[in-house]
């Protein structure tokens, strides 16, 4: 069911991590300030390890590696208790010496994106409520994953997560181009490159719906822009493909004109 992907869904968890860490529980905010702060980064641990259940061992030797032997799983199994008591019990799973999040009872941001870029690689993934849906995602999401977080083991996934949610931003972009949507391709564009501002697939998209919106000088502009960013950052000139979108314009330009 593809409207589950939005957290207006009746889920009895929902947490953010994209740009601010928040929870609800059914329907209500926790107030995190006022939990300890175990439970917490046991919960951001489980959300970093993209669904896979993950050995208690590891859970110990991470989460808590001053502590030895049965301090560690005691320490272990408090937090545990703690964490279920805060989101449900239900909402936390240990099966075979193994701990993860359900996927019935938990709605996670960045787990969504992950979903949504796979199913983007679709054509039908496009058509109707599906590219609507996923913009309204993109909009909803406010920065990097658990931001304000620095511990080690959530830095390879936040680097995956900000990758999947710049994929999944470039591939709305081009649906919205592709569905006449061009006003919505500019703007949505406009954030994507002010995240990742040499990311050539979203500029070839919005270069394409300004030239729609027949907004020519645009269109030229930001080729220039990508042109010049990367040759001053990296020392290469652009690809054939948006090369290729550039000159149509200017093709197009020279026809009017005679």
């Amino acid at each position: 069911n593809f409207g589950r992907i939005l957290p207006d869904w009746p889920w009895p968890v929902r947490v953010t991590t994209l740009g601010e860490f928040s929870i609800t529980v059914n329907n209500q905010s926790l107030d995190l300030s006022r939990q300890s702060a175990r439970p917490l980064q046991l919960l951001k641990f489980l959300i970093s390890r993209a669904r896979t259940p993950i050995p208690v061992s590891e859970l110990i030797e991470s989460l808590c590696p001053e502590l030895d032997g049965e301090k560690g799983i005691n320490n272990y199994k408090v937090t545990l208790s703690r964490l279920r008591k805060l989101i449900g019990k239900e909402a936390v799973i240990q099966n075979d010496n193994k701990l993860s999040l359900s996927r019935l009872h938990c709605w996670i941001d960045a787990w969504v994106v992950q979903g949504l870029v796979k199913r983007a690689q679709r054509e039908e993934f496009w058509l109707g409520k599906q590219l609507n849906r996923s913009h309204q995602l993109l909009e909803l999401s406010k920065g990097a994953f658990l931001l304000n977080d620095s511990d080690y083991w959530l830095v390879s996934y936040r680097d995956e997560i900000h990758k999947d949610y710049l994929s999944l931003l470039s591939a709305v972009t081009e649906g919205f181009v592709e569905n006449e949507k061009f006003i919505e391709a500019v703007e949505l564009g406009r954030k994507g490159v002010s995240i990742d501002d040499v990311n050539e697939s979203i500029y070839i998209s919005m270069m394409k719906a300004h030239q729609k919106l027949n907004q020519i000088e645009a269109a030229k502009n930001l080729y220039l822009q990508y042109q010049q960013l990367i040759k001053v950052r990296y020392s290469i000139e652009p690809s054939i493909a948006i090369k290729a979108v550039y000159q149509k314009f200017i093709d197009s330009q020279a026809e009017a004109r005679h």
